[in-house]
């Protein structure tokens, strides 16, 4: 079977029934951080031909159903494939009053964890650990960082001292200069999927870039 017949018939109707968040500025602090893209690596998954660009705020209650239904079916028929590599990108709009923090904290986590092996670490681990917790704040971001092989104690310190500020400023940079204004946004190979939460708008979008 080739690849545009696998994706025809994949599992990939999955649509997820939540607004979006929308926004056009990042919150006050951020948009005073220096930015700085080589702070850290993107957060990736696979090595596919097509580039599948999700852009999110930990805050959104959307991007929260988005990583609880439909990145299960990326990632088993996408990702694991080979068809797309994933990336995600920090959008803090702040779509809640811990978004911010819950971005900060998630990159601390990474940089931690992370390595040349495996730069992403435990940052998709602990990612969906936070969207799992209700509204947590910065103890509770701290707490969950010891289930995921980080020092909770520097997560805390890395929180206070806005340790990776930079990061989330370059992300919103991004997602700027690809006229990003909402939470979930979902780009293939740099073009908006119109409807992000819908599964088979994706894989659509996936089998006209192959």
């Amino acid at each position: 079977m080739n690849r545009r017949s696998f994706l025809s018939t994949a599992a990939a109707a999955t649509t997820v029934a939540v607004t979006g968040c929308l926004g056009s500025s990042p919150p006050g602090r951020l948009s005073d951080a220096e930015e700085d893209p080589d702070q850290l690596p993107t957060p990736t998954l696979g090595d596919g031909p097509v580039a599948l660009d999700v852009y999110e705020d930990p805050g959104c209650p959307a991007c929260q159903e988005f990583a609880r239904s439909l990145l299960p079916v990326i990632r088993m028929e996408l990702i694991e494939e080979g068809f797309v590599t994933y990336s995600h990108v920090d959008y803090i709009l702040p779509a809640a009053e811990t978004s911010i923090d819950k971005g900060n904290a998630a990159r601390s986590v990474q940089d931690q964890t992370g390595g040349d092996g495996d730069p992403n670490g435990s940052f998709f681990e602990y990612k969906s650990a936070v969207f799992d917790a209700n509204s947590p704040g910065r103890e509770t971001l701290a707490e969950l960082a010891a289930d995921h092989g980080a020092d909770p104690d520097v997560v805390a310190t890395d929180l206070e001292e806005e340790a990776y500020f930079p990061t989330l400023a370059a992300d919103w940079r991004r997602g700027e200069e690809h006229d990003v204004d909402s939470t979930p946004t979902v780009l293939v190979d740099g073009t908006a999927v119109e409807e992000p939460m819908n599964g088979q708008a994706i894989f659509d979008a996936v089998v006209d870039a192959l």
